[in-house]
């Protein structure tokens, strides 16, 4: 039994492999690995990463590791420092770090390199190659990482203007990427304004997740949407920011959560009070006959008198009309240029004037007749 366990752990070490966990009579010199890994997985290529990997000496003997070897750790891989020191005694289940940084170097790119530790105990009658396995691969994207978009695809929460006393609502989209699982609740959604302080009137009224929700961007489940309501209290611009957490769901206890920030923006204006429509005033209805038109009377039209030559047309008809009197009158001068027709102002005085020719023509037929009777 001794000689097999013997046996297997003589060809572990040739093979390069460090001997068993657990310490025993035929494994005197022993390491162990814990903590962060040399394998660094896939990382956004240009994003470099940093890990710890802690030396455990697991064996039944005192040993000694030469750090020398890991000098020769070459890029995308690079020794940041280590507490391993040259001729140093590790006792049993004492530890010492080493740490490494990956730069992922072009998308798509697979970095591999091994760095071989050699063990020896105190006494120099055992040793034993540790074998340390770095590899890392690039990425176009962060392995974990998502976008925070409003309904037009853009990374603001904008409300736009808001009146005072209607809230409005906006829904956001969550949509993962990458290659590792994030897991989302609405517990890790803030609300902050321009100070820091919690923005208490945008709340949550809706969500795909609420009692959390992992999404896996190698599937098919990769969105969320949740709701932001804005009940405003005051008019006026309001600006702060929303922080949406993505818990990475790796396995990887140092792997940092991913955290999104976008900035929100409000403008509040007074609600606006509706002028109520005035009752129209009714019309009176008037009965009745209609009055008699008023037809305006022409402004006269100023004349000038100017004596002038003609036949005495109205001494001629008062002559006519004598009869036996035979009396013929004449006379002369007319009007000037006022009209009688057109204007109506000359109607006066013309009128007077037959007037006065009528009378006299009745005194000549008087006078006329009396003369007759004395004569006869």
């Amino acid at each position: 039994m001794m000689l097999a366990a013997g046996a297997a752990a003589l060809v572990a070490l040739l093979a390069g492999v460090a001997a068993p966990a657990t310490a025993g009579p035929f494994d005197p010199v022993s390491l162990s690995i814990s903590g962060g890994s040399p394998d660094f997985g896939p990382q956004k290529t240009g994003t470099t990463v940093t890990r710890t990997i802690t030396l455990t000496n697991d064996g039944s003997d005192s040993e000694r590791i030469d750090p020398a070897p890991l000098a020769a750790l070459t890029a995308p891989f690079a020794l940041v420092s280590t507490t391993l020191k040259a001729g140093e005694l590790i006792d049993p289940g004492q530890s010492r770090s080493v740490q490494v940084s990956y730069t992922a170097p072009a998308a798509g790119m697979m970095s591999n390199q091994a760095i071989t530790l050699t063990l020896v105990n105190a006494t120099g009658t055992a040793t034993a190659p540790f074998l340390l396995k770095f590899s890392g691969e690039s990425l176009a994207t962060d392995r974990a990482t998502f976008t925070l978009t409003n309904p037009t695809g853009g990374a603001t929460v904008a409300f736009g203007q808001v009146k005072l006393g209607t809230p409005a609502t906006l829904r956001m989209k969550i949509e993962v990427a990458g290659i590792d699982p994030l897991r989302f609740t609405k517990g890790d959604i803030t609300v902050r304004d321009d100070k820091g302080a919690v923005f208490a009137p945008i709340t949550i009224s809706a969500s795909t997740f609420d009692a959390g929700l992992t999404l896996d961007p190698k599937t098919a489940n990769k969105t969320a949407t949740f709701d932001l309501r804005f009940a405003p209290t005051k008019t006026g611009t309001v600006i702060g920011d929303v922080t949406v957490v993505g818990r990475v769901m790796n396995g990887d206890p140092e792997a940092k959560n991913v955290t999104i920030t976008v900035p929100f923006s409000a403008e509040v204006v007074p609600a606006v009070v509706p002028t109520p429509t005035p009752t129209p005033t009714p019309t009176p209805t008037t009965t009745g006959t209609p009055g008699p038109s008023t037809t305006a009377t022409p402004t006269p039209t100023s004349g000038t008198t100017t004596p002038g030559g003609g036949s005495g047309t109205a001494g001629g008809a008062i002559g006519a009309g004598a009869g036996a009197g035979a009396g013929s009158g004449s006379g002369s001068g007319s009007r000037g240029s006022g009209t009688l027709a057109s204007t109506g102002v000359d109607a006066l005085p013309g009128a007077g004037f037959v007037v006065l020719a009528l009378l006299g023509g009745a005194i000549a037929v008087a006078f006329t007749r009396r003369a007759t009777r004395q004569r006869g």
